[in-house]
């Protein structure tokens, strides 16, 4: 006889993200995660515990020991952090966060935080920071002021400051932070030349100018955002059971198993877990 799928303590719509949207696939990772935070960190501070209690992990946090207030103007290495207050922020004026999951949500609030949060813009089910177009160029000096605010002390360690690796001392220190290396310049374009001329002239330029230490950025074997959620079901579906009964469990749920074999649920576990960390990481000890 079979042995009978055993059914987990949480329903479906928490662990199973099939009928979501892809075009949403980006909030709803990102979501799912600070619903996924703030429920640990519910479960640590207990009675005291409220959104408002939550959103103030995200004014600070601890770096060598201090704490450091977050001002949402931070040094370049920490750019990536004011997009992880963005999400929990946005998290949390969600209807009913952390309890309710995002497919509950209803589909109007769901696509307007979409659109809000520019995640409508992205092609669906690919991360964000792979399709991201860091070659930017601003017309408008207030609006550039605004776009490169927390750039401005990469631009002055460029342009103020000689690298100490550089023979003359007057190289622009390339900066690096959130595994980009970045330098900043002034563009000047004569439109008079084809659009094949000014190509072929940045080319060049990029072939004399990339430094050579530093290593090209693979984006194209990123994690989908699609793959990244069924790591999340399965670490919350091996919370109540056994990797052999969450594969009977999901092929009876949807007709397939979500993963093949033991090895298989346990490694998306483990990248689940991985993903909670980075996203956590600094404004709360995820263990």
């Amino acid at each position: 006889m079979d042995q009978k799928a055993k059914k987990p303590q949480l329903p479906q719509d928490t662990w199973d993200f099939s009928k979501c949207p892809p075009e949403e696939f980006s909030f709803c990772v990102t979501y799912e995660c600070f619903r996924e935070i703030a429920m640990v960190h519910r479960k640590r501070v207990g009675n005291k515990w409220s959104t408002q209690v939550f959103e103030e992990l995200f004014n600070g946090y601890y770096k060598d020991g201090k704490r450091i207030e977050f001002k949402g103007i931070p040094a370049p290495y920490e750019i990536n952090l004011s997009i992880k207050v963005t999400f929990a922020l946005a998290a949390c004026k969600c209807s009913g966060f952390p309890d309710t999951p995002y497919l509950r949500l209803h589909a109007m609030e769901r696509s307007a935080w979409v659109k809000e949060l520019g995640l409508n813009k992205l092609r669906p089910d690919r991360p964000a920071m792979a399709q991201a177009d860091l070659f930017e160029i601003i017309r408008d000096p207030k609006e550039a002021l605004l776009f490169y605010q927390y750039h401005l002390q990469e631009w002055f360690l460029q342009n103020l400051s000689p690298d100490p690796k550089s023979s003359t001392g007057t190289s622009p220190l390339i900066v690096a932070y959130d595994g980009f290396h970045l330098e900043l310049g002034v563009v000047r374009i004569n439109w008079s030349l084809s659009d094949k001329k000014l190509v072929e002239s940045f080319e060049k330029w990029v072939g004399k100018s990339r430094p050579g230490d530093v290593k090209a950025l693979e984006t194209r074997g990123s994690t989908k955002m699609s793959e990244m959620l069924k790591y999340l079901s399965a670490m919350r579906l091996l919370n109540v059971m056994t990797a052999s009964e969450a594969a009977a469990f999901t092929q009876q749920k949807l007709n397939e198993p979500l993963y093949q074999d033991d090895v298989s649920w346990y490694k998306a576990r483990t990248k689940a877990e991985a993903v909670m960390k980075q996203i956590s990481t600094p404004f709360f000890d995820w263990a």
